[in-house]
């Protein structure tokens, strides 16, 4: 995907290689002297306007390049795997998932997957992205949803700080900047105006909180009730809104 990626013109580290390690898959890219965009936001947080405006151009970059129809996998199929594995819920609920996927609204744009800010490299006030294994074509809202998933419902104090080794409120102050400047509002309820299907944002964003935490073993008990209340309060009664119910 890497390959394809930086065919189309997406800013992207060139990758060679994909090795095992310890049971685990890996890919090699080429060497480049840089540092993430997550490094440098912690270790200079006095310049995160200018990393901001950074990290909102890399996200544009990838979402303004069109591919052909069907020459990407979907991003759609690749959520729609993710509700077969969803447990403790009922058949009627999964059908519901399954539908209001269908219902996300459609683009032939790029999605990265993954743009969380430590998976964008700067080198040279360059950025490149890496881990490209969920790029794909879909709406923008995929990528934006899954930072919103990230800051609202997957990370607690602790678990945030672990995985951006920085405090909360600098990682909120971050996704909150970047949203703003994405969107071009200086209060992020005004989204809407910009775009009629941010609406969609929040709930793609419970979306991808259902189909995580409840997947698997990983997440707590607390995460998973967490899961359900979303799935259950808020995701259905959207869903049963945008059908006229």
């Amino acid at each position: 995907m890497a390959k394809k990626a930086f065919v189309l013109g997406v800013p992207t580290a060139i990758s060679y290689d994909i090795v095992e390690c310890d049971g685990r898959l890996g890919v090699v890219y080429e060497l480049i002297k840089s540092k993430t965009l997550g490094e440098l936001i912690r270790n200079n947080p006095e310049n995160l306007d200018e990393y901001i405006a950074m990290y909102v151009d890399v996200c544009k970059s990838i979402h303004e390049i069109e591919a052909k129809p069907n020459s990407l996998p979907s991003f759609k199929s690749i959520n729609e795997v993710d509700i077969g594995n969803v447990t403790d819920i009922s058949e009627e609920e999964r059908e519901i998932l399954y539908d209001f996927l269908n219902m996300v609204p459609e683009s032939n744009h790029c999605v990265h997957g993954d743009l969380n800010m430590n998976n964008i490299m700067v080198e040279n006030g360059k950025c490149l992205l890496i881990d490209m294994g969920e790029f794909s074509q879909g709406t923008y809202l995929w990528d934006i949803s899954r930072l919103l998933f990230s800051l609202e419902f997957a990370f607690e104090g602790g678990e945030i700080n672990s995985f951006y080794k920085m405090p909360h409120a600098l990682v909120k102050k971050t996704y909150e900047g970047l949203f703003k400047a994405y969107f071009g509002v200086d209060d992020l309820s005004k989204i809407e105006e910009v775009d009629p299907n941010a609406r969609w944002l929040y709930p793609m964003a419970w979306f991808r909180s259902i189909t995580s935490m409840l997947k698997g073993q990983r997440w707590s008990e607390e995460k998973r009730n967490l899961a359900k209340h979303l799935l259950r309060d808020k995701l259905i009664p959207f869903y049963k809104k945008e059908k006229g119910e």
